[in-house]
């Protein structure tokens, strides 16, 4: 007589093909090339993270500015951040060359801007206020 499992078996996420690999060159720059034509895409960055919602920040090594590639190699988001976070519900922290901490969406645009009070687009209530008059201002 065959035993039940009395767990559930859990679903594993598929993770979508990454169509690059990585290549250390010999000065300890790394290179982004294609598995299937072997052609380098993205060539001297300096570092290369994990894949996070299928974008993996890379560091350029002459501008040592951050940007952000896909899975299959392409910067879709240029090299144009001072420091980057990892995507999270598709945003990702970044801080700019003026040193202002920002969210981005997946497409380079801006989210939310955390030091600038004026352009976080968060509705703000009309209070009111009475005198002792009993006017309203």
């Amino acid at each position: 007589m065959a035993k039940k499992n009395p767990r559930p078996r859990m679903r594993v996420k598929e993770r979508p093909p990454i169509e690059v690999k990585t290549k250390q060159k010999k000065n300890g720059l790394f290179s982004v090339v294609s598995t299937e034509t072997n052609e380098i895409l993205l060539s001297d960055l300096k570092t290369i993270r994990k894949f996070r919602s299928g974008l993996a920040a890379v560091e350029d090594f002459e501008t040592l500015l951050w940007g952000f590639m896909n899975l299959k190699g392409e910067l879709v988001i240029p090299f144009q951040y001072k420091e980057v976070g990892d995507f999270e519900n598709d945003q990702c922290k970044v801080i700019t060359n003026q040193k202002k901490e920002i969210r981005i969406n997946k497409s380079g645009e801006v989210c939310i801007h955390k030091n600038d009070s004026e352009k976080v687009s968060i509705p703000q209530k009309k209070q009111k206020f009475i005198n002792r008059q009993g006017r309203k201002f």
